[in-house]
């Protein structure tokens, strides 16, 4: 914004200045052209920087289920993929109100920074029906986002 009014700022003082030397038209025309393009450029750089400031904003929130190596009880991990930091919700398992999950923490409310996790332990019977149906809801820099997944089991 600041550029912007240096750069008007520029073009009037060169239109003042075409009055008082008698600067050729064809001058001024081009001082007029040459101010547009830094104008535009401006105008681009802005959209760019606007639109990277969305992008590292966004939280992308995903849940795996996994049974580590060598442990008995499986795990819900919650990572965020995305550049951007989330603030947890909610976090359900539908449709199947006997499974317990618990952890250190409960994720609800806490805030995962990009790259990081959250693990909890998921007490699964052989009763248990998979793919579970997971829904977490979250909120980032451009607001609440919900995800419905499916969740087997990986790694």
């Amino acid at each position: 914004m600041g550029s912007l009014l240096v750069a008007m700022f520029a073009l009037f003082l060169a239109q003042r200045a075409n009055r008082k030397s008698n600067v050729g038209r064809d001058q001024l025309v081009a001082i007029q052209k040459d101010m547009s393009r830094a104008l535009q450029q401006i105008a681009q750089a802005t959209q760019a920087q606007a639109g990277m400031i969305q992008t590292t904003s966004k939280a992308d929130i995903f849940v795996q289920l996994v049974k580590p190596a060598g442990k008995k009880t499986p795990r819900l991990v919650m990572d965020n993929r995305g550049p951007g930091e989330a603030q947890i919700i909610d976090f359900q398992i539908l449709g199947q109100p006997d499974i317990l999950v618990y952890g250190d923490t409960d994720p609800r409310g806490m805030v995962l920074k990009a790259g990081e996790n959250v693990s909890m332990l998921a007490a699964i019977t052989f009763g248990t029906s998979l793919p579970l149906d997971v829904l977490v809801r979250w909120q980032d820099g451009e607001g609440f986002k919900d995800r419905h997944q499916k969740v087997g089991f990986s790694g």
